[in-house]
């Protein structure tokens, strides 16, 4: 269980959280590590990429704990994918806003669009019904 430790340590730093080194938590990194194909350096990125891509989601964040990254339901896929790039929206946030900020960015970015194209439109009404030369 001694390997355990600096992963469970890196949990809680990554993470911000202050899961303790108790037997339950510890036996659940030991028995990853058991698994073939499994390292502590392995476990690491696991844990850095997980948290990368949650802590700033709160829905996310409240997954960064021990029975979820080390349970034996769901560890495979996190390790699996341990070293895949982590985009921008990934778990619905983006620079840590929330799915719904980020949607409403879109759409005022679109009505944006939309308001800019109807006055270029006017504009070029304008300037056929003048007659003058644009250029």
């Amino acid at each position: 269980m001694n390997k355990a430790r600096p992963i469970l340590h890196l949990l809680n730093q990554e993470s911000g959280r202050a899961f303790r080194d108790t037997e339950a938590n510890l036996l659940l990194i030991a028995a990853r590590l058991d698994e073939e194909g499994v390292t502590v350096e392995s476990m690491m990125q696991m844990v850095r990429r997980m948290c990368s891509k949650w802590r700033t989601d709160p829905k996310m964040s409240e997954y960064l704990r021990p029975e979820t990254l080390f349970g034996k339901t769901k560890f495979e896929s996190y390790h699996a994918n341990r070293n895949m790039p982590i985009h921008e929206d990934a778990g619905g946030s983006r620079h840590g806003q929330s799915a719904a900020d980020v949607r409403r960015s879109l759409v005022a970015g679109a009505d944006d669009v939309q308001r800019q194209a109807e006055l270029t439109a006017a504009r070029e009404r304008e300037l056929a019904e003048s007659g003058a030369d644009p250029w």
